[in-house]
């Protein structure tokens, strides 16, 4: 949640490749979940920003 608060970041692939690198050690299966959790956190993240 911090990333997505405090950096902006709003997709799995941000994180997992632009803010750090750990889409090299993720399989698709792990960055879904991510994409999926982030994607439910979404509307709290959203009510921290106000």
């Amino acid at each position: 949640i911090w990333l997505m608060t405090r950096e902006y970041a709003y997709n799995a692939q941000d994180v997992l490749w632009r803010r750090s690198k750990l889409g090299l050690r993720l399989d698709t299966a792990q960055a879904a979940a991510l994409e999926e959790w982030m994607a439910r956190h979404e509307k709290q993240v959203m009510r921290a920003a106000e």
